[in-house]
């Protein structure tokens, strides 16, 4: 009985001990923290909080690479356009000539389009002249591009005048189109006047798609009439095309009805294609439906060879898909130029295909015609079957024994 009582009192004790330490746990740990570090360091040795696992590779810092000395602002620091920056404030030329005798390639035109985006702003004339003079290779097409777009902003029919007195070489083309990008933005009469003065040849007709391009993004039918009158006057039709072929891409029904209002089968009649093209290229299902519902009486647009025109453009982006549609098109002239759409696309891929196609053309003429033709260009390759399928096809005797002679008699020449 007396060991239970001594056990209790003992227990007793050391409980009003713990209570009475309670207090002071924070500090006791820390003191042994403090003798733990000490001892550690007595013994060189690390310390336990020095003994942890290493951080996730994402929380670790990372190396500042030599090339990107950072500044106190966080952005980094280019020591060489610091220096181009600071010589340029007070001597643009001289700068570009130090640049050009004692700068890297890889600097070089950095740094150009540095002191030219400085020198532009204050003094535009004089800066693009010494470019014009001393300038070459890439440099001095994209230090004239900043130059003049630079300029643009502020005067561009200043800039337009200074661009009329240069040379006609593709540098004319290069500053003309930096100015009409900014120009035909804020003011499209003056910009589209400007062009219209310009001599016919390759720098107007650069221009003239500049222009276009720049009043499609705001005025769709604008910049189309533009074109159309261009195509008229100065015998580009292709820039026609170009603005036909994105309208037709963004608002199909209004591009029609513009097409419709020019009389496009009489003045432009390739318009009328690319519109058709584009439209298969967008989605070949609203073409075809569109085709389809074109009244060859009715509308002045329909023209059979269009059907040769959605076959051949169809067929390079879904071959499977066009071979199919033409499967369920019904026998008459409209299918036989469906045909020889598929067929200008896919005889040098599948000749077979396109014999079989070609077999079953209406009209007799152009019939022969293809199936004279796809025979030779498979027999290139595969000279055998061509002549087995020749052999085994239902094709009347006569044209049989026609394209027979025809396919052997290069042989026999030989």
């Amino acid at each position: 009985m007396r060991w239970l009582f001594r056990i209790l009192w003992l227990l007793l004790v050391v409980g009003l001990f713990a209570l009475a330490l309670l207090p002071y746990t924070q500090t006791l740990h820390q003191t042994y923290q403090n003798f733990i570090r000490a001892r550690a360091n007595t013994l060189n040795q690390p310390a336990l909080e020095e003994i942890q696992p290493a951080p996730e590779l994402e929380t670790r810092p990372q190396l500042t690479l030599p090339a990107e000395e950072i500044d106190l602002a966080g952005e980094t620091n280019d020591a060489f356009l610091t220096e181009v920056r600071n010589r340029a404030a007070s001597n643009p030329q001289a700068t570009l000539e130090w640049i050009l005798s004692d700068a890297s390639p890889g600097d070089r035109l950095r740094g150009m389009l540095e002191v030219v985006a400085l020198w532009a702003a204050s003094d535009a004339p004089t800066a693009l002249l010494w470019l014009e003079e001393n300038a070459t290779g890439i440099a001095r097409g994209e230090t004239l591009h900043l130059g003049i777009s630079l300029w643009s902003e502020n005067d561009p029919q200043a800039a337009a005048d200074w661009i009329n007195g240069m040379a006609n070489d593709p540098s004319k083309t290069t500053a003309t189109s930096a100015l009409l990008r900014n120009w035909a933005t804020t003011r499209p009469e003056a910009a589209a006047a400007w062009v219209d003065q310009m001599q016919s040849g390759p720098i107007r007709r650069n221009a003239a798609t500049t222009l276009v391009d720049t009043l499609f993004q705001v005025d769709p039918a604008r910049a189309t009439q533009w074109a159309f009158s261009e195509a008229i006057e100065q015998d580009h039709p292709e820039l026609l095309n170009h603005s036909i072929a994105q309208w037709a891409k963004t608002d199909p029904q209004a591009a029609e009805n513009y097409l419709l209002q020019i009389d496009a089968a009489n003045t432009v009649p390739d318009a009328i294609q690319t519109y058709l093209r584009s439209l298969t290229q967008q989605d070949p299902d609203q073409a075809a439906d569109w085709l389809l519902n074109l009244n060859p009486v009715n509308n002045p647009l329909y023209r059979n060879d269009l059907n040769s025109i959605f076959l051949e453009e169809w067929s390079q982006s879904d071959s499977i898909a066009a071979s199919a549609w033409l499967g369920q098109a019904d026998p008459g002239p409209e299918r036989d130029a469906a045909i020889v759409g598929f067929a200008t696309t896919m005889i040098e891929y599948e000749p077979a295909a396109v014999a079989e196609w070609t077999r079953v053309i209406e009209d007799p003429q152009t019939r022969n015609n293809w199936l004279t033709h796809t025979l030779e260009i498979w027999a290139r390759s595969e000279p055998q079957v061509a002549r087995e399928w020749l052999l085994t096809s239902e094709l009347e005797p006569t044209l049989r024994e026609q394209l027979t002679r025809q396919l052997t008699q290069p042989t026999n020449s030989e």
